[in-house]
Formats: structure tokens, C-alpha cells, sequence
């Protein structure tokens, strides 16, 4: 159950802040929550994960709190997020990587937002992705519907921007999806979720700093990330329907082959991806990383500085 307190109107809100070994970067984030202008009742819940609990130096405002906590559930993203939801009594609970930070208007315009919207799940804020190329600005063409998140990511769609109904995700909708490997693309398995309810609003200007150079939780886990996105294949066998959307995954899978020097599996879903979308541009750097023309890591490297993914 939840137990939403009130501030002149304003719902509480929880927000949950995984994280491991970066208490600089950490310190920050709490921080950029607890400094909202939002009226309502602030509750930063620090969720350790594989770390020993330690209490931040931090400015805490009044009607703001902090509580630490340790994951118990299963090492990762996806178990710390769910150990926090296991843990919010507000009515409102939102998301924050521990080495990104939020604009001081962010939860008052979302807030706004997710009142004027009773039908979804959660809403979302344009991005600035902060990279050593300088800032990249991602505003967010919103509502997004299902059918376009299986054909695009839609990288704005970050899970720092999230702001949901506690009620749903402690419900039948449950939380986050601890069977992904490593708990890579958690955050777009449950905005694929979401989405399937109703389609995803969100603030279109950037409300959210993401750091994206380097310092990845899932860095070159190549295995991994072949084996979640299988997973999110098989989890959702619309996929199939949407030709661009299936071969976006495949050529990731394939790169991902690739790069552990599985050529005959990189070369299998080269052409699995190429038979559903024959321009998907991941086919062809896969082709170049099987071939050794060139290395994984200089693609990588290419595609952060560039504030891009896979």
C-alpha cells in the first residue's frame, strides 16, 4: 500500500537513486533531487547496490528527506530499482542514475503533467546528453506510442526522466524486469510496458543531464547485452511485426557477437537483421567488427563522443 502525503495539494514524491562506488557523482544527483522547486514532499531514497551504506554530505531543504537503504533483491539495476519500490509509501515515484542530475523544474512540470494524464503509467522530459563532445540537447516528441518504441529506442526516453504511479508498478504491472542479464535495457522493457497501456507524454525540453562518456555500468559485457536483447526478442514477439524495429535489435546482437569474436554467430544475425531491414547500418558495422576491419571499442568510442548508442 501507499501512503501519499500532501503538501497544499501537491502528491509526494519518492525518488529512487540506485548506485555503486560513485559517491562523488552520487552526492550530485541526490542533491539536483532534493533542490526541486516542487512544493509537494521530497523523499530521496539511496539505494545501495554490492556497496556499503554510507550517509552523503548534503544541503537537505526543508519538506525533503533522505533514507539509505541496501539492495535486497538481485545484484543490479533492476534489483536495486525494485528494492526501492518495494520500499516508497508515496503515491509518485521517479528514477535517478546516480551520476546524472536534474533540472530544478523537473518533477513540478511533470508532476503537472502525469495529473493531466489519469490513463498512463509514467511520464518522461527531454534530455541533455553530456558527453566530452560538449552538450547535446534531445528534446522529446511526445505522446510516444508502443508501436514506435518497437520500431525506435527513442534514447530520450531515459530512465532518470521517469516519473510513475507507485500503485502500478507495485501492482500487477510489477516492477522491473529481473530476468534481463545484467539489466541491460530494463528501462526500455518498462517503457515497452507502459506504452502497451498508453502512450508515454512527457515534457519536451531537456529537464534531465545525462552523463554518456565512459563509466559504464555495462561497459563491454558483449555476452550480456546479446543475451538480454535476445530476451527482449522473445518477450515480445510484436517485434516480428515491425521489420526496423527487429533488425534495430539483431544488428545490435550481432555487433555484440562480433565483438566477443563469434563470427559465425555475428554473421547469422548479420543476416537475420539484413533479411528484415537490408539499410540497418548496425549490419554493416557488425560486418566490419567480424572482419576485424575495425575494433568494437574504436565504434564505441566513436558513437559516446557523439552522445549516440548502438
Amino acid at each position: 500500500m501507499t501512503r501519499d502525503v500532501k503538501r497544499e495539494g501537491f502528491p509526494a514524491v519518492t525518488v529512487v537513486v540506485p548506485t555503486h562506488s560513485r559517491p562523488v557523482e552520487m552526492t550530485a544527483a541526490v542533491q539536483s533531487a532534493l533542490d526541486q522547486d516542487y512544493p509537494g514532499h521530497v523523499t530521496v531514497l539511496i539505494v545501495f547496490d554490492g556497496a556499503e551504506p554510507f550517509e552523503p554530505q548534503l544541503q537537505i531543504p526543508e519538506n525533503r528527506d533522505v533514507r539509505i537503504q541496501r539492495n535486497d533483491h538481485i545484484r543490479g539495476l533492476a534489483g536495486a530499482r525494485n528494492s526501492g519500490i518495494d520500499a516508497t509509501t508515496t503515491g509518485l515515484i521517479a528514477f535517478l542514475d546516480d551520476d546524472d542530475l536534474w533540472l530544478p523544474k523537473k518533477l513540478s512540470l511533470q508532476v503537472a503533467l502525469l495529473e493531466q494524464h489519469p490513463e498512463v503509467v509514467l511520464v518522461s522530459s527531454g534530455i541533455t546528453m553530456v558527453t566530452p563532445e560538449g552538450d547535446v540537447d534531445r528534446p522529446l516528441t511526445a505522446p510516444v506510442t508502443f508501436r514506435q518504441l518497437l520500431r525506435d529506442r527513442v534514447p530520450e526516453l531515459h530512465s532518470s526522466s521517469f516519473l510513475l504511479r507507485t500503485e502500478v508498478l507495485q501492482g500487477d504491472f510489477g516492477g522491473i524486469d529481473e530476468a534481463l542479464p545484467g539489466s541491460y535495457a530494463e528501462d526500455y522493457d518498462l517503457v515497452l510496458r507502459a506504452a502497451q497501456i498508453a502512450p508515454v507524454p512527457g515534457v519536451p525540453e531537456p529537464l534531465v543531464r545525462i552523463t554518456f562518456a565512459g563509466g559504464s555500468l555495462f561497459g563491454a559485457k558483449w555476452q550480456m547485452i546479446s543475451d538480454a536483447l535476445q530476451h527482449l526478442l522473445d518477450k515480445y514477439p510484436e517485434f516480428q511485426d515491425e521489420p526496423k524495429g527487429y533488425a534495430r535489435i539483431g544488428g545490435q546482437i550481432a555487433f555484440a557477437n562480433a565483438a566477443l569474436g563469434h563470427r559465425r554467430e555475428a554473421f547469422r544475425w548479420i543476416g537475420s537483421t539484413l533479411r528484415h531491414n537490408p539499410v540497418e547500418p548496425r549490419a554493416a558495422l557488425a560486418a566490419a567488427v567480424a572482419t576485424r576491419a575495425v575494433s568494437a571499442d574504436r565504434v564505441m568510442q566513436e558513437l559516446q563522443d557523439r552522445g549516440r548508442g548502438l
